[in-house]
């Protein structure tokens, strides 16, 4: 696996989800929780505090036509420690990370399930790096399987 993007190695195929329902951010957030929680990788806490940090700290990322989110929670709500990919089933408004008065519209989902908050700090860095293109978040919003995502994710 091309280990370039210091989060390739946290991804995990059965954690990559396509065509995530939600007409809002907060929907797709617990429609992505409900996944994970079935998945067994976060605990029932998970949905209400990611929900929660997402109203205080904004995860709208813009970055062109094709933009990200990057929720993520506390660690105690974290069962194990994994980067989720999530491909809403249409674009989604978050609050910009940037100016939380603004708005971003989302078409991809990278979700740190981290084993501790200064673990953000480490990981946000080969994130940023990875989808600073607005074409790769393009391409895996139009992968279409959780297989076609995971396989642009490896080719880098």
């Amino acid at each position: 696996m091309n280990n370039s993007s210091g989060f390739i190695d946290k991804i995990r195929k059965d954690l990559i989800f396509t065509n995530v329902p939600g007409e809002t951010w907060e929907e797709l957030l617990r429609s992505v929780a409900a996944r994970l929680y079935a998945a067994g990788v976060v605990n029932e806490g998970y949905a209400d505090a990611l929900v929660k940090r997402e109203i205080s700290y904004p995860t709208g990322l813009p970055i062109g036509k094709f933009n990200l989110a990057l929720p993520h929670t506390y660690p105690q709500y974290i069962c194990e420690y994994a980067v989720v990919i999530a491909v809403p089933s249409h674009p989604v408004a978050f609050r910009s990370m940037e100016d939380a008065d603004e708005t971003v519209v989302v078409s991809l989902l990278v979700c740190p399930l981290l084993e501790k908050m200064d673990e953000n700090i480490k990981l946000l860095p080969s994130l940023m790096k990875f989808f600073a293109n607005e074409q790769t978040i393009a391409e895996l919003a139009a992968a279409g399987s959780a297989e076609a995502v995971y396989e642009r994710l490896v080719q880098g």
